[in-house]
């Protein structure tokens, strides 16, 4: 879905593609349509913003069901939309908290155990290489200004 949103918005030449990012286009003025898809894209960096934030669970070598992942991503983002850092209501919904997690397993970040649990993968062994990912993310992620 992500991936679709931003392939359109590049394609109705809203958003201009460059060798490593996207960028607004500089000859339209944003549609209704272009703020909408925005919108969406922002739903999915939020949303994954807290799915890693939830995996620090992780980093003492443990598992956890996808239920639990996300229960624990949704209640770390009901405090994150409470506080102020999480600006969209739809980002934290376990839909998107599934999605990222499967994002996650596609870039090896965590993998599926021998008994279906989740842990983190050979290449995640610090919180710092969560707290990485984590501000990575936040860089698309606006917040409720003062």
């Amino acid at each position: 879905i992500f991936n679709d949103a931003l392939e359109e918005l590049v394609r109705s030449r809203e958003l201009e593609r460059r060798a490593d990012h996207v960028r607004p286009a500089t000859e339209h003025a944003p549609s209704e349509a272009f703020d909408r898809r925005a919108r969406i894209i922002t739903t999915y960096f939020e949303s994954y913003r807290f799915a890693a934030r939830a995996a620090a669970t992780l980093l003492a070598g443990g598992t956890l069901t996808r239920k639990d992942w996300v229960r624990q991503a949704l209640a770390l983002g009901q405090a994150g939309l409470s506080s102020g850092e999480v600006l969209l209501h739809e980002s934290i919904a376990k839909p998107r908290f599934e999605n990222a997690i499967s994002s996650f397993r596609d870039h090896v970040l965590v993998h599926v155990t021998d008994t279906g649990g989740l842990a983190l993968a050979d290449g995640v062994a610090s919180a710092r290489s969560l707290h990485e990912l984590e501000a990575k993310l936040a860089l698309f992620c606006p917040t409720r200004r003062g």
